[in-house]
């Protein structure tokens, strides 16, 4: 596989999780204005919970935000446009998996948080 496709699509990667990173600080955004209008335990509990799940989704992203650098910085320093080696391929579909696995994850989980929300602001309209 061509090492210049390759970092390009680690900055496509790159570019996903800042997505997710803000989309995140969105949601946070609007948890937090929720959190404000409600005294409901059940929903101040779920809450807490979702902060919970971005903090760790957030560590997930820097994590995985470190090898995606670390691995174009390996990529860099190859001379030429040449092939990668079976170990850099190996990093990269890894890499991609992750990336693939968090998007899908974190767009499933949106979701589920904007119904919830929904919900909760038609109930106490």
């Amino acid at each position: 596989m061509n090492k210049e496709v390759i970092i390009l699509e680690l900055g496509s990667f790159i570019r996903s999780l800042d997505f997710i990173q803000e989309e995140q600080a969105f949601i946070k955004t609007k948890l937090t204005d929720q959190l404000d209008a409600s005294n409901d335990l059940n929903i101040l509990g779920w809450i807490e919970d979702m902060h919970q799940q971005i903090l760790n989704r957030e560590l997930a992203i820097q994590l995985l935000k470190n090898d995606v650098q670390m691995l174009d910085r390996i990529l860099k320093i190859i001379p030429g446009n040449k092939s990668i080696g079976s170990v850099q391929l190996n990093l990269f579909k890894n890499t991609k998996q992750q990336v693939q696995y968090l998007e899908q994850d974190f767009f499933s989980w949106k979701n589920k948080i904007n119904q919830q929300l929904e919900l909760s602001n038609s109930s106490t309209n």
